[in-house]
């Protein structure tokens, strides 16, 4: 998170790369099958999702709730 007098340009070509190298990932994922490219997508899809779901949150921060379940 930026302060709000810091530039947003290096917290965006970070958040760039690390988007973009998990383009490459999936993308050599394509390369290197012989089923279907929308089995891969998906599969890649599913992966990202199940590895990195405890970091999604969709909650409502500014609720007593999720300040009990954040402790």
């Amino acid at each position: 998170m930026c302060g709000s007098s810091q530039s947003i340009a290096l917290c965006n070509t970070v958040l760039s790369t690390i988007v973009a190298d998990e383009i490459r990932l999936i993308n050599e994922k394509l390369e290197k099958t012989e089923d279907a490219k929308e089995k891969v997508i998906l599969n890649a899809i599913l992966d990202n999702i199940s590895n990195h779901s405890r970091i999604i949150f969709n909650g409502n921060s500014y609720d007593d709730a999720w300040k009990k379940e954040a402790k």
